[in-house]
């Protein structure tokens, strides 16, 4: 053996030195990601998700906590807590993470007696194990099944107020480090993976089981449980502690059930719609009610509720004045009313409110994600539900989201156009065959565009918010349907709508919105014949108004302002409703648009998820949209009738704009152009015309020759139309794509279907007569 082989230990010294060594302890898990905190903290959490400077938190003390449970139960006659609210990919490690700050920065109170040292901190280990005791998640079963997004948790956070009023928070970390020492060893595996546990998203509104009719049908199930023709009290009282309970647990989940139990209330029951509300309202604590209203969801249903108290004014029953006036109070509270003397107050819609609602949000991590084709899309959330407002897209200034939708109008109305009204005519029938075949060179119903000049663009024909005469007048019809659907997405957020005159910046009087507004039942002589109604009006229809009434029929407005009502800051100046001018620039930021210093526009995608779930929800909206898009005709009658008829030259001959554009294919041609660039369709059909009638004059005695000279302008109009330059090609390659299309033959489930568009000449005949 050699010395270097014997200097060197035996094999079985090292395994003996090895096995004597302990092992080295495990490395201690990451701390959590951002998507795991992923929680909005109530009163803490700022309206655009971000968090309340530490200078303005109120004193955080750490002594003794009076409640040890976060049962709900107990939170009626407990002290006040605090409440977080789970968001998209949270879990109780995050919950933990996201406490912690406040949890840990309680000093002493004074009156206490000084603890150890070891009491001060608490570590994300401990937080962890103390939140599962209080919670109750170390008694199986361990997964919180039923913990969704917009989920309440009640915090081991109390709030008290020292006089004179001036609140503190108050922990309890020696509490907190026993609550985690009742954690046994051999619970540890189980509860680390209970506390990695992400809550369940919330189902879209395009899911089995929550789409709108079948929300409906819901609602009348449950409804129809009530005893007729008048409801047992303890019925009412057990139909409101329902509703109540499922807010107090999760004020995003059932909002859209809520708002259409009040509707069917008001509708078909309207006896108990009084009742119920205050059955819904009896049970909350004036905390609890703060807590509620100061979310998205609590807020839009204690909105609803105070239209339901203030539509019985002082007709209400003398036995329920008082618990009508308590519950006034109580909303008026949580909502933040402005006052209206001594006991009275503004509505929401009135005067800016002091408390501006708060949604769930996105954590950096989940605001994009990647198309089947590799672009990027854009997530937001609204009322807890993660909407995909659409893929990135960019007009040079203007950058934000796109979406084509996934909606389409044909399976939304089926084979009978409603919402056309009773026995349409042959003109109507007529424009809404062009629109549905046009219409894939928009969008869909739930199409949306938030990235060029028109800010906010949605729907089958893209309207746009820029100016006063497009998704302002579709809004309004929709607001008119459905007075409810309309605050729950818009009339929340500040949006307003007035019928306008032609003067951007002038109050109109009831003459002038009658000059700016022919085909609406005039302001200033309400009781005038019906002369002023558009052969491309529909009635508006849906399912709002006591007994189904419905709103009245007082024709489509021409021009609607954009009106918008902000939130007054608490203690300051009330805000009152303010008409926004139109043009892109007075309106971008409204929306959530940014200039940056290049000057480009960013867009939050928030407006394009709030445009696209409204239209997923609301078939009212989808509704609004088909009639104003069969309104559309009327419209384009108006711009191009001013310029024909046409003449070939001064004092010449006179070709009536009925005659030329008078087949399917031109018809659907022009349309599609108004739809795209309104302003230019006009002096486009001039060119039209004057290029083909270069070539050979149009005589207008109805030849076979005349016909042929129509066929060639229709082709020239298209050459000539100045669309969107980006997409001119693809929109008309479109157009033309549908020239004497065939029938697509029926199937099982499917009628037979003519997509085509018809070149003859008079095949079109839905033009105001002469």
């Amino acid at each position: 053996m050699t010395a270097a082989a014997a200097a060197k230990p035996a094999l079985s010294s090292v395994k003996k030195a090895v096995a004597a060594k302990p092992p080295a302890p495990p490395a201690p898990p990451p701390p959590p990601s951002k998507v795991e905190s992923n929680v909005t903290l109530w009163n803490f959490t700022q309206p655009n998700g971000g968090k309340l400077a530490e200078a303005a938190w109120p004193a955080v003390v750490n002594g003794t906590l009076a409640v040890t449970t976060g049962d709900p139960a107990a939170e009626a006659t407990g002290p006040r807590r605090l409440s977080a609210f789970l968001g998209l990919g949270a879990d109780l490690r995050g919950l933990a993470a996201a406490i912690e700050p406040i949890v840990n920065k309680g000093a002493l109170d004074p009156k206490d007696a000084p603890k150890d040292a070891t009491d001060l901190k608490l570590t994300q280990n401990e937080l962890e194990k103390a939140l599962a005791v209080y919670l109750g998640l170390n008694i199986p079963p361990l997964r919180p099944t039923e913990w969704k997004v917009g989920r309440r948790v009640i915090l081991p956070i109390e709030v008290e107020i020292v006089p004179p009023a001036v609140p503190r928070w108050k922990v309890g970390r020696a509490q907190m480090r026993e609550w985690a020492r009742l954690i046994r060893p051999e619970e540890e595996a189980g509860l680390q993976l209970t506390v990695r546990l992400p809550v369940e998203p919330l189902p879209a509104t395009t899911e089995a089981d929550h789409r709108p009719l079948e929300l409906k049908a819901q609602v009348a199930t449950r409804l129809g449980t009530l005893t007729k023709p008048v409801a047992k009290p303890e019925e009412v009282a057990a139909l409101g502690a329902e509703v109540r309970a499922g807010v107090l647990v999760n004020p995003f989940e059932g909002i859209f059930y809520q708002i259409e139990l009040m509707r069917q209330l008001r509708r078909d029951r309207p006896e108990l719609e009084l009742p119920v509300t205050l059955a819904i309202l009896s049970g909350f604590s004036e905390h609890q009610a703060a807590v509620t209203g100061w979310t998205m969801g609590g807020n839009a249903l204690f909105r609803r509720l105070w239209d339901a108290l203030r539509r019985k004014g002082d007709g209400v029953p003398v036995a329920d004045k008082p618990a009508v006036a308590g519950a006034r109070a109580l909303l008026a509270g949580a909502l933040g009313l402005a006052a209206n003397g001594t006991a009275a107050w503004y509505s929401p819609t009135e005067r800016g409110p002091s408390v501006p609602p708060v949604d769930l949000f996105l954590a950096p991590a989940q605001l994009l994600r990647k198309s089947p084709n590799g672009k990027d899309v854009y997530l937001t959330v609204v009322y807890g539900r993660l909407m995909a407002a659409g893929v990135r897209d960019n007009t040079g200034k203007y950058y934000g989201p796109a979406a084509l939708g996934g909606m389409d109008l044909v399976d939304f109305v089926g084979d009978d156009p409603a919402f056309l009204g009773p026995a349409p005519g042959s003109t109507l029938l007529q424009c809404w065959d062009l629109v549905k075949k046009i219409a894939p060179n928009e969008g869909k119903l739930d199409g949306l565009r938030l990235a060029d000049g028109g800010i906010v663009s949605i729907g089958i024909q893209q309207w746009t918010i820029a100016a006063d005469d497009e998704l302002t007048v579709v809004l309004y019809q929709f607001m008119r349907m459905a007075p409810d659907h309309f605050d729950l997405f818009f009339g929340i957020r500040g949006m307003q709508l007035r019928v306008w005159g032609l003067a951007d910046t002038t109050e109109p009087t009831p003459d002038k919105i009658d000059e700016a507004n022919p085909y609406l039942r005039p302001r200033s002589r309400p009781d005038t014949p019906e002369t002023w109604r558009s052969a491309y009006a529909s009635r508006p229809a849906g399912d709002w108004g006591d007994a189904g009434t419905g709103p009245a029929d007082d024709g489509v407005p021409s021009r609607v302002k954009l009106v918008w009502l902000k939130y007054s800051a608490p203690g300051g100046p009330v805000e009152t409703p303010q008409p926004i001018r139109s043009g892109t620039a007075h309106r971008w930021a409204l929306f959530g648009g940014a200039e940056n210093a290049a000057k480009q526009v960013i867009f939050d995608p928030l407006w394009g998820g709030i445009s696209r779930l409204a239209s997923q929800t609301s078939r009212e909206l989808c509704t609004a949209q088909l009639q104003t898009a069969v309104f559309r005709f009327q419209r384009l009658w108006n711009q191009v009738n001013g310029m024909y008829p046409t003449t070939d030259a001064p004092g010449g001959k006179q070709y009536p704009f009925r005659r030329l554009v008078s087949s399917q294919f031109f018809a659907a041609a022009v349309i599609d152009a108004h739809i795209n660039v309104p302003g230019l369709v006009a002096a486009d059909l001039d060119t039209a015309f004057r290029n083909t009638y270069a070539r050979k004059p149009y005589t207008l005695v109805g030849t076979e020759a005349d016909d042929h000279f129509l066929m060639r302008m229709a082709i020239n109009f298209v050459l000539a139309r100045r669309v969107y330059k980006r997409n001119k090609d693809s929109r008309d390659h479109n157009i033309v794509a549908l020239h004497d299309k065939p029938v697509i033959p029926a199937t099982r489930d499917k009628p037979a279907r003519d997509p085509g568009l018809n070149a003859t000449p008079g095949s079109f005949t839905g033009w105001p007569a002469p």
